[in-house]
């Protein structure tokens, strides 16, 4: 019945009675759960063992109660110790593991402590501190020995609490923890040991140190105020540019810089960008501590916490004060360029290395007659194929153009013939820097038809300058034999009646000579070999004798028509008259470009006013 009992799993009292129970039997039965044994004899027993097996009955209820509260309570806090994130640890008072968690166990696996399929805990009972000791050496400066010295010190009471940031670097990353020992609760000596992951944090916090000297070592002034605008950082820079220290400007309004130059508009643009979280870019007119005007290029962004609410704002200033200097010499030097470009009597125009137009000036289009929508267009192509269209060989233009903008080195120098006649020399260069660096092409056009006219002019003058030079020449020597002829023929006539034939021939011969002198006069005026001087002449006669030298000197295809009336006699140089007359029917000769034409001469009186 005992068996049968026992078998179902029943835990009530048992009290075996028997007439015959032998002494083994009587302890066979207890062994399996009898509470007591009685021997019929002896029933007055009965009383006593019954209350005995219910009290014993009662105490074991009690145990198994404690011992199931106790497996709770351990699976619970072994449950959440597992649940942290944190590696833990629980040591007696020697130091020896009692409890470890599931962070702490898979770490272990993780750095190849136990294996990695292993899910046992293999640090129960080993000694923490003797790992210590053998992780820190006979060092006792090394994180290990300050580790065992502060956990012996939390055991021993001497510390209520022990606290140690240390790293734990693998050869794939960096890793770091904060341990932390406090004391087991209640009577039990021992000490529990936290040790939680902070590599986020330490990434963090060095990040931050970077961003932080970064920031303060910055080439660039850096302030961050409050949501109202009240100063709480400045970096190094900011004190350099401006002259205030930290201490002066702490607490204070970024407008302690302004100057007056920018407008309440500007900065209520500013605000009202910032404030509704948008990036402000922009310039400052300052003034430095010490009155000193300055430019600012600033950046200006609202920072906001995790719930989007404006906290602080961030400007980033640079000094640009010299660069503001550079661009105003730099307007200045272009101006002054652009106006010498455009009070040139040539016709300049500057490109680029890729032959985009950069400067322009209008001399250039007068020159090739651009019209008006062609010059102002951004577009250089008609402009090229409207200069090239104007040349009297596009053809060898355009090479040239091609040839030069793809040998940047070359310098050149030629002259073009328009289809109009107009003649321009041309010059283009590369524009280098001071470095030698290539920027573009300068090109310089001038119009020298006048110029070629006028050496054309003088070439031919030149040449009747030395036409009048030989004719003086023989024009003196012809003189001279004149002299004697009309001395002969004046000797002659006393020796002859004046109605004689041979007197009648001499007179021939003195008319004729009169001709001759007055051909050898003209010549010698033409070549200026006579000495001007004014006095009452005839303008008819001069005109006549400067035509017809001038109609020996003028192609016969040049027919002359005159109109000459008698004019009255005026005080003139004959000489300089007939000079003018020669020039003027030359001019005429050349215009007409030695084709055949019509000169035409009028001689006719006119009044002169006062306005002529």
């Amino acid at each position: 019945a005992l068996e049968l009992m026992v078998q179902s799993g029943q835990r009530r009292p048992f009290i075996l009675i028997s007439g015959t129970i032998g002494e083994d039997l009587a302890v066979q039965a207890m062994k399996l759960g009898a509470a007591d044994y009685l021997l019929k004899d002896r029933l007055g027993r009965l009383g006593p063992a019954v209350e005995q097996a219910l009290a014993v009955q009662k105490l074991r209820k009690q145990r198994e109660r404690a011992r199931t509260e106790l497996r709770e309570n351990l699976v619970f806090t072994k449950s959440v110790l597992d649940s942290l994130s944190a590696h833990i640890v629980v040591l007696d008072e020697q130091g020896k593991i009692l409890m470890t968690n599931e962070a702490w166990r898979r770490f272990a696996r993780e750095t190849g402590a136990t294996p990695a399929t292993d899910q046992t805990d293999h640090f129960l009972g080993r000694s923490y501190l003797e790992a210590c000791e053998g992780a820190g050496g006979i060092n006792p400066r090394s994180q290990a020995g300050i580790a065992r010295d502060g956990i012996l010190a939390v055991i021993n009471g001497s510390r209520t609490e022990f606290m140690l940031e240390y790293d734990c670097h693998s050869p794939r990353e960096q890793r770091w923890f904060v341990m932390q020992a406090s004391p087991l609760g209640g009577s039990r000596r021992g000490v529990v040991i936290s040790h939680e992951n902070i590599t986020r944090r330490k990434l963090n916090e060095l990040h931050i140190r970077q961003l932080s000297q970064a920031v303060e070592q910055s080439p660039v002034s850096v302030v961050i105020t409050d949501s109202q605008g009240r100063i709480e950082y400045v970096n190094a820079k900011f004190c350099e540019v401006t002259g205030y220290t930290i201490g002066e400007v702490a607490g204070r309004n970024p407008r302690i810089l302004k100057s007056g130059d920018n407008s309440r508009d500007y900065y209520r643009e500013l605000w009202e960008t910032i404030t509704t979280g948008g990036t402000w870019r922009g310039e400052f007119h300052n003034r430095k501590k010490n009155g000193e005007l300055f430019w600012e290029a600033a950046s200006v962004v609202a920072i906001k916490d995790v719930e989007g609410r404006i906290t602080h704002y961030l400007a980033v200033k640079e000094d640009i004060t010299g660069r503001k200097r550079m661009e105003e010499e730099m307007r200045w030097r272009t101006a002054l360029f652009e106006a010498q470009v455009d009070a040139s009597i040539d016709g300049i125009l500057v490109v680029d290395g890729q032959g985009r137009k950069i400067i322009v000036n209008e001399r250039f289009n007068q020159i090739h007659k651009i019209p008006r929508q062609i010059a102002e267009s951004e577009n250089d192509e008609p402009r090229l194929q409207f200069v090239t269209s104007q040349m009297k060989d596009p053809k060898g233009f355009a090479e040239k153009v091609a040839y030069l903008y793809a040998h940047p080195d070359e310098v050149s120098r030629d002259e073009l013939e328009l289809l109009d006649g107009t003649i321009v020399d041309r010059y283009s260069a590369p524009v280098r820097g001071r470095h030698g660096h290539y920027y573009g092409r300068i090109w310089a056009f001038r119009d020298i038809t006048q110029q070629r006219k006028l050496e054309q002019q003088l070439r031919q003058s030149q040449k009747m300058e030395s036409i009048g030079q030989l004719a003086g020449g023989i024009a003196h020597d012809f003189n001279n034999i004149l002299g004697a002829i009309m001395g002969y023929m004046d000797l002659a006539r006393t020796d002859l009646a004046p109605d004689s034939f041979a007197a009648e021939c001499l007179e021939h011969i003195a008319t004729a000579s009169a001709r001759a002198v007055d051909l050898v006069r003209q010549i010698l005026t033409f070549s200026r070999q006579q000495q001007h001087e004014r006095g009452v002449i005839q303008l008819k006669h001069v005109v006549v004798e400067a035509l017809k030298l001038l109609r020996a000197s003028v192609p016969t295809g040049i027919e002359f028509k005159t109109n000459l009336t008698q004019v009255p006699a005026v005080l003139a140089d004959a000489t300089a008259i007939h000079q003018i007359i020669m020039n003027l029917g030359t001019n005429a000769w050349h215009a007409m470009k030695e084709k055949s034409g019509r000169l035409t001469v009028e001689l006719v009186a006119m009044d002169v006013g006062d306005d002529f």
